[in-house]
């Protein structure tokens, strides 16, 4: 009897393995001369939705953060490696704008060719992981100065603004229990709160405003990603928090679990 099953189940394998179902979920690399930018496509038939990672390299953990939110929602991600002062003689390309800063010192940002070119390719390859209009953007970076969480936006009214911050700490107090040694991070959100790091740049000329509803997280390093048992449960909250805000018919979901829309996108 088993080994009917195994000959059927090999047979099965075997004309499963070459097909689009299981090549589109392997990553695309675009590489560049001063880094790299992989796409993990969608796990579902949900359209219009990305999380990207825009300093993977710079930003510490962020691009591993983004690849396991991706894993545990099946949204697509768009993750940067590289565009550094490492790879780019003192400066860092900012990727999600095009635009470059010298480090540690510079606080003037400039456009040139390989900046201008990082982000003609970042915003190609996180249009291509949309899979048609992009309806709600979410970039994850990570600082060293603030001690909350900070959320710049665009398109996002106060009410979502307010539904959303209600939602994060509903979760975060269930999945952090009393006593516990991780802390509760508060989060602030445009334009419910004012936040320190608005993000503008991205705003008025990066990828912030070429969706209809976009999201900047900012994590606060020491508190989120310093420590393992942190990060992770601070992946889960987030991808708990990212599954809620989003709309979609029933039979394109972004998981099994049933979650209460925080946020109206488009529908497809």
């Amino acid at each position: 009897v088993y080994r009917e099953v195994l000959k059927n189940w090999l047979g099965y394998a075997w004309e499963m393995a070459p097909s689009e179902k299981f090549a589109s979920t392997a990553i695309k690399v675009k590489q560049l001369r001063y880094g790299r930018i992989e796409l993990t496509p969608a796990r579902g038939e949900l359209r219009g939705v990305v999380i990207a990672a825009p300093h993977g390299s710079f930003d510490w953990y962020t691009g591993e953060l983004v690849e396991e939110l991706s894993y545990r929602t099946s949204l697509p991600s768009v993750v940067t490696r590289g565009f550094t002062p490492t790879e780019c003689a003192g400066w860092r390309i900012d990727v999600n704008r095009p635009t470059e800063r010298r480090y540690p010192t510079g606080t003037v940002e400039r456009a040139s060719k390989r900046s201008i070119e990082s982000y003609q390719q970042f915003k190609a390859t996180v249009m291509a992981a949309a899979r048609g209009p992009l309806d709600l953007y979410i970039d994850i970076h990570q600082n060293g100065t603030e001690d909350a969480i900070m959320v710049a936006t665009l398109g996002i009214t106060v009410a979502e603004a307010a539904t959303i911050k209600a939602s994060y700490r509903e979760i975060r107090d269930r999945v952090i229990s009393a006593g516990s040694h991780i802390g509760r991070i508060n989060l602030l959100i445009e334009p419910l709160d004012q936040v320190t790091i608005g993000a503008w740049a991205a705003k008025d000329y990066g990828i912030l405003r070429l969706a209809k509803k976009s999201l900047h997280f900012e994590l606060p390093a020491q508190h989120v990603f310093y420590r393992e048992a942190a990060r992770q449960a601070y992946t889960r909250i987030l991808a708990e928090l990212i599954k809620s805000m989003i709309t979609a018919h029933s039979t394109l979901p972004v998981s099994h679990a049933s979650v209460t829309p925080l946020i109206n996108i488009a529908d497809h």
